[in-house]
């Protein structure tokens, strides 16, 4: 089956009203099944909505490796 692993990902840039923390999560299919899957607080305040897709983007990445 072509593309067997697929990652999904996303954040909510300053999603926390109280703290403008961000949310970031992730999940690795394989084969249309769940393997690996995250959904945490970014223990800074991002100050983009690049800066925290590539927190995402490298969380992600250490989970993968």
């Amino acid at each position: 089956m072509k593309n067997s692993l697929i990652r999904y990902s996303d954040t909510d840039w300053a999603g926390n009203r109280k703290d403008q923390k961000s949310t970031l999560g992730f999940i690795f299919l394989l084969y249309s099944r769940a393997i690996s899957w995250a959904s945490k607080k970014q223990m800074f305040i991002a100050l983009s909505i690049i800066e925290a897709k590539y927190v995402v983007l490298s969380n992600a990445s250490k989970d993968a490796c």
